[in-house]
């Protein structure tokens, strides 16, 4: 999977976890911060997200909303949680290759 597809993937689970909460996303770029742009989206929005993307990339991905202390990363946005998501998908295999 490349890196468009990791996008994708991560933008379907957002979108999904935001209808689920009666919510709609508006346009969801790279220089979106999830938890600060995206109404209705929350830390319970973020470990809902962790699961279908673990579902999805049969992949644990479990911490990609965190920062390295384990807080929340309020100012993430999609273009890092992409980057991040693309290396450990290649650090665990899971992708052929991945590219930035």
């Amino acid at each position: 999977m490349d890196r468009d597809g990791v996008r994708n993937t991560l933008l379907e689970a957002i979108r999904q976890v935001l209808e689920q909460g009666g919510q709609r996303a508006a346009v969801i770029s790279d220089e979106t911060r999830p938890l600060q742009d995206l109404e209705g989206f929350d830390s319970l929005s973020c470990v809902e997200v962790e699961v279908a993307l673990t579902e999805r990339l049969q992949c644990e991905v479990e911490g990609i909303f965190r920062l390295d202390d384990g807080r929340k990363a309020r100012s993430l946005r999609i273009g890092r949680l992409v980057d991040d998501l693309c290396k450990l998908l290649s650090v665990k295999g899971v992708a052929e290759h991945v590219r930035s």
